[in-house]
């Protein structure tokens, strides 16, 4: 693909020197690591989640040769999510239908908007082989299907259309973010309060759908946490080249990221010795980002509904470890004052998913 907001996309030559295929020998040291530290309980039903800066489906042997794996190791127990740009051949939607429990489409809008956002690395429009996915699976007994559209100043006002086009084909949520002003202001993102003014709305619409409307903004709002997400917490995430990484926005140890922050990477694999070696050190330093340690959010209103936000977003803004994004914090601090109702009201067994 070719998203208009993405800085890593397939046609960028100066990435296509970086290894893009992970090692099955690494994901199953990380799995096996992952299933015995701790993590989970021992009757609990264990998780792994496809994600990166780029499309899992494009490695579709490798990617049935994992699921397969985390399968077995976890005696059958197994919860699967991904994240997918929804660009792939019927046989893969078929498979996803019997494996995938929670799979996330990046689905920006209908039609144009969707062609004019994330086309497809030739030019060819990719709305109409996405939505013929979602249509397979939707029928799915095991597969619960989400959205996650990025926001623009092309779709910011179309938001209604996508949840219309949520609730006609059986989509349980849809997760809607602004495409992130980091490296300066650039043409296509959309003013940041503008953008919480019409998610409000959006979400007072699909309530009236019984559609739950959700941004990252609003995770934490049903109840009081100490770090914003599980990356606060050292969960590993795998990368490509060979690394353990903390967060979705450190997919590669020469990332932008972590050249500044080099304790996002904790973990990396030996290929010879076949096995993971994890610096406790850097684990340490990520679980301290933590509200008692974020000196610039001390006696906000919405401090311990938020935790600082997403951290990749904070570091990558401010240029600090414990830092944040002002303009997301003005967001946070708007919906936290406009959505009273959903502070601490605790679990809500209605949400079928919760990212």
């Amino acid at each position: 693909m070719k998203c208009i907001y993405c800085t890593i996309h397939s046609d960028n030559a100066a990435k296509k020197e970086l290894p893009k295929t992970i090692d099955l020998d690494f994901v199953k040291c990380g799995i096996d690591d992952y299933f015995s530290n701790g993590f989970f309980n021992e009757d609990e039903k264990k998780g792994i989640r496809f994600f990166a800066n780029g499309e899992a489906t494009l490695e579709f042997p490798l990617l049935k040769e994992i699921t397969d794996y985390a399968l077995l190791k976890s005696g059958g127990n197994l919860f699967i999510e991904m994240q997918t740009n929804g660009y792939f051949e019927e046989e893969v939607a078929h498979w996803m239908a019997e494996h995938i429990d929670l799979l996330w489409f990046s689905l920006d809008g209908i039609g144009d908007i969707q062609n004019n956002q994330r086309l497809h690395v030739d030019g060819k429009p990719s709305f109409e082989k996405v939505a013929n996915n979602i249509n397979i699976i939707k029928h799915s007994k095991k597969t619960k299907i989400g959205l996650r559209p990025t926001i623009s100043t092309y779709n910011i006002h179309k938001q209604i259309d996508l949840i219309d086009f949520a609730v006609k084909n059986n989509i349980v949520m849809i997760c809607a973010d602004p495409w992130a002003n980091l490296m300066g202001k650039v043409e296509g993102q959309p003013d940041l309060m503008l953008f919480a003014k019409e998610y409000l709305k959006a979400r007072e619409y699909a309530k009236s759908k019984n559609l739950h409307y959700g941004t990252e903004f609003t995770v934490n709002f049903d109840e009081e946490v100490e770090v914003y997400c599980r990356s606060g917490i050292a969960a590993p995430q795998f990368t490509p080249d060979g690394y353990v990484s903390s967060c979705d926005m450190v997919n590669t140890k020469d990332g932008f990221l972590p050249n500044f922050f080099p304790e996002l990477i904790f973990g990396y694999f030996n290929k010879e010795e076949n096995k993971i070696y994890y610096n406790e050190k850097h684990i340490d330093k990520i679980k301290s980002r933590n509200i008692y340690n974020l000196k610039d959010c001390q006696g906000c209103v919405a401090l311990k509904h938020c935790a600082g936000g997403c951290i990749g977003i904070a570091m990558a803004s401010s240029f600090d470890f414990y830092g944040r994004h002002k303009e997301y914090c003005a967001i946070t601090r708007y919906l936290f004052r406009n959505l009273k109702d959903e502070i601490n009201k605790g679990y809500n067994a209605d949400i079928p998913i919760h990212p």
